[in-house]
């Protein structure tokens, strides 16, 4: 990279002029156990066995993508196995509603609470925690007594 290549690029970047990532070429289906990519989207999954020619062209149509390099250092939300399992299943007006899904489950587990923990809205219950705990703590015999 020579200097004028580097003084243009740190303008843009100031600027706030960046072009859109472009979307990578088709290519054939990846084997089982290969990660894909949601271009815009943000979101990765693991291929599994299963996986139709059908299935494939509709996810290269919505703009999934085989995992071209790695490490890739970019953040993706994880789409689970369970998940993936059901959009390879399902009917095909079904999958675009799954995989929505599969990225709220994916952006709940990116809060690092287990899923249990959360409310509906992705948030974590510190309240039902607490009243759980004391619940525990009152269910709970002392030591040397026996119910």
């Amino acid at each position: 990279m020579n200097i004028l290549q580097y003084l243009h690029d740190q303008a843009r970047t100031l600027t706030g002029e960046r072009r859109q990532r472009a979307l990578p070429r088709r290519s054939a289906k990846p084997a089982i156990g290969a990660r894909i990519i949601l271009v815009d989207g943000g979101m990765r999954l693991t291929v599994q066995a299963g996986l139709s020619d059908a299935l494939w062209i509709w996810l290269l149509d919505a703009g999934w993508r085989v995992e071209t390099f790695r490490p890739d250092r970019r953040h993706y939300r994880e789409i689970s196995r369970a998940q993936v399992a059901r959009v390879m299943g399902c009917a095909p007006a079904m999958r675009e509603r799954l995989l929505d899904q599969g990225d709220r489950l994916g952006k709940q587990a990116d809060l690092g609470f287990p899923a249990s923990r959360r409310t509906a809205s992705g948030a974590h219950d510190f309240e039902g925690d607490y009243f759980r705990r004391k619940a525990d703590m009152s269910i709970a015999a002392p030591s040397g007594q026996t119910k």
